[in-house]
């Protein structure tokens, strides 16, 4: 019981900052055009008169185009390498971006969702395979999500460039941008090829040649990853299932139970807030302490600090400091499950096992605030609906520490 789980075991890191960077820029883009829909679609809506349920299809059209992304050019990039799977990936949503802002009919648009959505899912497997390779050893699990934080935060800086052109402008000027400037983000990944080697161009290990081609997804279950990465896919989908309730549900709750319109906004706001800070945070001690460890304990005290949100709303102090604690922890270790997926997989077959997980995390996604409507409609009081969220907060803490039993095992 007390061995030290042994961590995945990573080839020494290049330390390219600047391939780190442009991913980080890359990331911005994903998070801004990702999120587009849901800052410019009433918009959209009025325009072609239709009801606002409509905007459902054009949430589920992205969310299944990205799905299609990771996994395919995921297993891509294993393949030939990640630039190429990159360019194309950044070329389609950008395309598909571009064509947005030319519609004349608004079913039109949920094919061009699809598209853009491929592009999206498909840039997040080589983008995260690329932070893991080119950092040092020392700092990778922090450099992975520091690369990753562009997402939430391309997210945050494209909805406040919404409310200030839309009104204005209109909602096609944003597609517009969104998609030039992805075209020009091209030429500065195609200059990367001299500097970043194939992924799996001459894999070492005799069992991670199974990797190329189609038979990419066999090598995610070979030996200890037999067992490893469905515990690898309930925590990618626990976690976000959890983060995407928190930041959904959590500012309609504060407001049932009788907050000011004010306060349930800033608790929104502390939870995007903790969710950077977090992530920063558990990455470095990921990197000094080791991921099962970090990871396993955050989650576990994740679930004490949602579980205490529907105790503390009379304290408004005590209330905001600890959704705060909930965005560190909780909505952290979500963004966190993008690193341990590049920790836990080789090289070889990063890529594959990237996209496989990041479309886990997406499903938990979509289920989160549907899920939350569910409880929210049967009636539930709020301090019950927080205690069934902390224990679902509970189940990837123990996914994480039976991978770590197994793993010290061997």
């Amino acid at each position: 019981m007390n061995a030290v789980p042994q961590e995945p075991i990573l080839p020494a890191g290049r330390g390219d900052l600047r391939i780190v960077a442009l991913a980080l820029v890359i990331f911005m883009t994903d998070g801004f055009d990702l999120q587009v829909v849901a800052f410019v679609g009433t918009s959209m809506l009025r325009t072609f008169g239709q009801p606002l349920t409509a905007l459902g299809p054009l949430l589920t059209w992205g969310v299944l185009g990205i799905l299609i992304g990771a996994v395919i050019l995921g297993a891509l990039s294993d393949r030939i390498g990640r630039i190429g799977p990159l360019i194309f990936s950044l070329v389609l949503f950008a395309l598909g971006t571009l064509a947005t802002s030319l519609v004349t009919d608004f079913h039109q648009i949920a094919p061009l969702r699809l598209v853009t959505g491929i592009g999206l899912g498909g840039a997040m497997p080589s983008l995260y395979a690329l932070s893991a390779e080119n950092a040092r050893p020392q700092w990778r699990a922090l450099t992975i999500t520091l690369a990753a934080c562009g997402n939430p935060l391309g997210a945050a800086l494209g909805g406040l460039l919404c409310a200030q052109v839309v009104p204005s402008h209109g909602w096609r000027i944003v597609f517009e941008v969104a998609g030039v400037f992805s075209l020009l983000l091209v030429p500065g990944v195609w200059g990367l090829v001299p500097r970043v080697r194939p992924a799996a161009s001459a894999p070492r290990d005799p069992q991670e040649r199974m990797s190329h081609g189609f038979r990419g997804l066999s090598a995610l279950f070979q030996g200890e990853r037999r067992v490893g990465t469905p515990l690898v896919w309930f925590t990618c989908f626990s976690a976000v299932l959890t983060a995407y309730f928190l930041v959904s549900w959590t500012p309609a709750l504060a407001e049932r139970a009788g907050l000011s319109p004010q306060m349930a906004i800033l608790a929104g706001v502390l939870l995007n807030v903790g969710a950077i800070l977090g992530g920063l945070l558990l990455s470095r001690l990921i990197d000094q302490r080791g991921v099962y460890r970090v990871l396993g304990n955050a989650f576990v005290i994740a679930a004490g600090s949602i579980a205490l949100i529907g105790w503390t709303w009379h304290v408004p102090t005590l209330f905001l400091g600890n959704i705060l604690l909930v965005g560190m922890l909780g909505f952290g270790c979500a963004a966190c499950v993008g690193t341990f997926a590049a920790l836990f997989y080789p090289e070889a077959i990063r890529g594959t096992g990237v996209g496989f997980a990041m479309a886990m995390a997406q499903v938990g996604g979509v289920v989160g605030p549907y899920l939350g409507g569910v409880l929210v409609g049967a009636g539930l009081s709020t301090a019950v609906l927080f205690l069934i969220v902390a224990g679902n907060s509970l189940l990837p803490a123990l996914a994480i520490y039976g991978l770590a039993k197994r793993t010290a095992a061997r």
